[in-house]
């Protein structure tokens, strides 16, 4: 957001009321590190030093240039960021603060799983019965982000709405100012008001408090924040994924490994024609007509596999399992998918594959919550025959219109020695 700035009167109330009132501030001069009046970030940029972590300003963003030593930090960026690379760099082991109230985040975050919001906020309190300075308190005690947190004074801000876990918010958590998730390897914190992390706001204790545990947060292990705020370019390519081509280089090296191990010499020529003989005779017993048992209608159902299993379970359990990991994977997932809200879910297979694959998710979905999760399975009691063969049919359904190469594990695998052969219907 721009700010403008405040006289110097005695009362700070009315200091901070006038930081909110449009004035001769200019945006070119907001959030900079070297900037020591109200509306830099030369404080922050001071506290960063302190916690080995120095802050560079940039006015580009080059993709080639992020390493595993950086810290990504966005204060109210004007330049919308591409999101798909800035995924990628997330998902690789990147670290990234993203606090943005009315700039042009909103697709990134959305990339996250978090929706931005600039509605009435509904704070319990607010500093001295000011209506634009809510504050902000933290839901969650035990993270290291709200570690010795007792309240933060906002400065007209956003929220957000997400399946993250609040870690500061108002009414009750319903409002997010602060989350945290997790990319593949990387970590990212999302701050719906960046104004929280200028000099005049750090003024507050609390939000002091913040701005250390984010530094220190995202800063083990990096020796550097490169910060972009307001307009700027961007360009360039990640840098090849280094684990990526180490995994391709000892396949081609243990391929290597095998074909000299295994060079034609005499002992291997008459093997491989040993081999070849097999399969042709293999081939042509395949073309005589064989005997086998008549079919009837019950044999081409849906899942007619199982009508010969003892439901007891576990493979409702084992298959409920292998689709919440594979809708993870699909929807690179902020948390474990049981914890995200369906709707959230199936809005973002909607996005990504169409709505028949998000209505195929959301009847999949609906089957899944009588699931018992693995510990409870035995406990609870068995899912029956045709509850079972529902979920299996909806699950190879939803895995095809992913494209996904993960393949449904056998239903007999799935039940393994639990299940036994009885030959009668339910």
């Amino acid at each position: 957001m721009k700010l403008a700035p405040p006289r110097l009167l005695p009362a700070v109330v009315v200091l901070l009321t006038l930081l909110l009132r449009p004035g001769a501030s200019s945006a070119q001069t907001d959030y900079l590190p070297d900037n020591s009046a109200w509306n830099g970030t030369s404080e922050l940029a001071n506290l960063a030093t302190g916690l080995q972590l120095p802050i560079q300003l940039a006015t580009r963003l080059d993709y080639d240039e992020l390493d595993d030593k950086t810290v990504l930090i966005l204060l109210y960026p004007r330049s919308e960021i591409d999101a798909r690379k800035l995924h990628e760099f997330l998902r690789r082991g990147g670290k990234a603060l993203i606090a943005d109230d009315f700039g042009s985040a909103a697709p990134l975050l959305a990339q996250l799983g978090i929706k931005r919001h600039t509605a009435f906020i509904r704070a319990r309190h607010r500093y001295a019965d000011n209506p634009h300075l809510p504050i902000a308190l933290p839901t969650r005690r035990g993270h290291p982000l709200t570690r010795g947190l007792r309240a933060v004074t906002t400065n007209h801000p956003a929220y957000f709405e997400s399946a993250l876990p609040t870690l500061l918010g108002f009414a009750g958590g319903r409002q997010q100012i602060l989350v945290a998730g997790a990319v593949g390897k990387g970590r990212f914190v999302a701050l719906s008001d960046p104004s929280v992390l200028i000099n005049a706001m750090l003024r507050f204790k609390g939000n002091l408090t913040l701005a250390t545990n984010i530094l220190s947060q995202l800063g083990e292990g990096r020796s550097r924040g490169l910060l972009l705020t307001g307009h700027f370019q961007q360009g360039g390519l990640l840098p090849a994924d280094e684990a990526k081509q180490r995994r391709a280089a000892r396949a081609v090296n243990k391929l290597l490994h095998r074909v000299n191990d295994f060079a034609l010499t005499a002992p291997m020529m008459r093997a491989l024609a040993f081999v070849f003989g097999g399969l042709v005779l293999g081939a042509f017993l395949l073309v005589l007509p064989m005997p086998r048992r008549d079919l009837d209608g019950r044999w081409l159902r849906p899942g007619a596999q199982l009508l010969r299993l003892d439901p007891s379970g576990f493979a409702a359990t084992q298959l409920r399992e292998e689709v919440e990991q594979q809708l993870g994977e699909a929807l690179d997932a902020p948390g474990p998918v049981s914890a995200i809200h369906p709707n959230w879910i199936t809005e973002r297979i909607r996005e990504r594959f169409g709505a028949e694959a998000s209505e195929t998710c959301r009847k999949l979905l609906a089957a899944l919550r009588h699931v018992p999760y693995a510990p409870d399975a035995g406990a609870l009691g068995g899912t029956s025959r045709r509850e079972l063969a529902t979920l299996y049919e909806l699950a190879r359904e939803l895995f095809l219109q992913l494209e996904s190469e993960r393949t449904l594990p056998s239903l007999s695998q799935a039940t393994g020695e639990r299940s036994a052969i009885d030959g009668h219907g339910r």
